[in-house]
C-alpha cells in the first residue's frame, strides 16, 4: 500500500558533498528553501525515488514549534556524534485504497505546504540516534515520461531498488521503522557508524562506490 517517495540525508551547511555526486555522474534536480521550517536541500532525482540532503539554513525557525517536534535541529547538529542523519520518507501506491500508514503517526503542517496540507510523522521516530519516517499521503510516483526532474544520469543510473541503513548499537526501532523493515521498503542493520547503502536497478554489475568521509552514503549498482 505504500512505497519509498525519497531519502533524505543530513549534511553540512549548503550540501557541498553534492558536487562528489555530480563527479560521480549524477545529474542534480531543482533546489529549494522550507520557509518556516528553517531548511534548504538540494536534491537528485530518479525514476522512482529521490536522494534529498538536507541542511539548517535558520536554527530560529528549525528550534519553534511545531518544527522543533521533529528534530531536524537536534539531528542536524548532532549528526557525526551519535544522531542519526537518515529520514525515509513513504507515499501511497498508486490505486492503494489509503492514504494514510497503519502506524500511529502525528500531523505536521508546516508553513510551506498549500492550506489543509500535512506531512505524517511517524510517533517514535523522533528518537534522534533513530532515521526519521514520515508519510507524504499527497504524493504519488511520477510516470518517467512526465518527470519534471532530471532523472537520466551519465551515470546510467535508473531506480534505487534496495535501500539499507545502519544505525546505531544498541537501538532499538520504533514500531513504525519495524514495520517499514518488515514491508521490505528499506532493511535495517546495527553499525558502528550511520551508512546508506542504495542498491540500483537490481545490481547487476556487482560493483559500488563509497562517498564517505564526504557522505554516509554508498551506491552499489
Amino acid at each position: 500500500m505504500f512505497e519509498l517517495d525519497h531519502l533524505l540525508v543530513l549534511t553540512d551547511f549548503g550540501a557541498p558533498a553534492a558536487d562528489a555526486l555530480r563527479s560521480f555522474g549524477l545529474a542534480e534536480g531543482s533546489s529549494n528553501r522550507h520557509p518556516g521550517q528553517g531548511t534548504a536541500n538540494r536534491r537528485f532525482y530518479f525514476a522512482n525515488t529521490m536522494l534529498e540532503l538536507l541542511w539548517v539554513v535558520d536554527a530560529e525557525e528549525a528550534a519553534a514549534a511545531p518544527v522543533s517536534r521533529t528534530g531536524l535541529l537536534s539531528r542536524w547538529r548532532g549528526r557525526g556524534a551519535g544522531a542519526c542523519p537518515f529520514g525515509v520518507s513513504l507515499r501511497p501506491c498508486k490505486g492503494a485504497a489509503t492514504q494514510t500508514p497503519p502506524f500511529d503517526y502525528w500531523p505536521y503542517r508546516p508553513a510551506y505546504l498549500p492550506p489543509g496540507g500535512e506531512i505524517e510523522m511517524a510517533e517514535g521516530s523522533e528518537n534522534p540516534r533513530l532515521p526519521l519516517l514520515f508519510n507524504l499521503p499527497f504524493r504519488r510516483r511520477v510516470d518517467a515520461g512526465q518527470h519534471p526532474e532530471p532523472i537520466d544520469h551519465p551515470a546510467g543510473l535508473g531506480e534505487i531498488t534496495s535501500v539499507e541503513l545502519s544505525i546505531a548499537q544498541g537501538v532499538d526501532l520504533s514500531p513504525a521503522l519495524r514495520m517499514v523493515g518488515d514491508w521490505g521498503i528499506v532493511r535495517f542493520k546495527a553499525g558502528n557508524e550511520p551508512l546508506m547503502v542504495l542498491g540500483f536497478d537490481g545490481v547487476p554489475s556487482g560493483e559500488s562506490f563509497d562517498f564517505r568521509p564526504g557522505l554516509p552514503l554508498a551506491f552499489r549498482w
